[in-house]
């Protein structure tokens, strides 16, 4: 894969054989990249050094991914399900196109999140509707297995 392609498009159908070979050497992968799933956790692409962050979102998304990542209950939501997270005062991850927004915020032992239910590019968006406030880490999934459960079965 030539330096600097993140994405294929319009490969020869001869060449798609190799492409998930080529898709591990930049330590990229195809993984829940498609399909009525939860792809891939999003946050701000100024993570970790942008001005004001609360804490480093990548680790959670990290984390949420590998959680989220061939979870059996969520091969075959309604529609593709996508997650963000904001670790800064600023929206730099494009958090209103998202159906879940984690935002970082002080906690009382640390950091904790806020849950907003969002999910704003389809014929009917919702808009930033915060459910729950000061999740600790270690509520921090069953939220996101509830959530993602309403949602299965139509709830949103």
């Amino acid at each position: 894969m030539p330096a600097g392609l993140d994405q294929y498009k319009e490969e020869k159908l001869v060449d798609t054989p190799d492409m998930p070979e080529a898709l591990t050497d930049p330590d990229m992968h195809a993984i829940q990249t498609s399909g009525n799933k939860i792809r891939n956790v999003t946050t701000d692409h100024f993570a970790r050094v942008a001005l004001h962050e609360i804490a480093d979102p990548r680790p959670y998304a990290e984390w949420i991914r590998q959680w989220s990542t061939d979870h059996p209950q969520f091969q075959f939501l309604p529609r593709k399900f996508k997650i963000a997270i904001s670790g800064g005062i600023s929206d730099r991850a494009v958090i209103r196109a998202h159906d879940i927004v984690l935002r970082l915020v002080p906690g009382m032992d640390g950091v904790a999140f806020d849950i907003y239910v969002s999910g704003g590019l389809g014929r009917t968006p919702v808009r930033d509707a915060r459910i729950v406030e000061q999740v600790v880490i270690p509520d921090l999934l069953p939220h996101l297995e509830a959530i993602v459960s309403a949602f299965n079965m139509n709830f949103f």
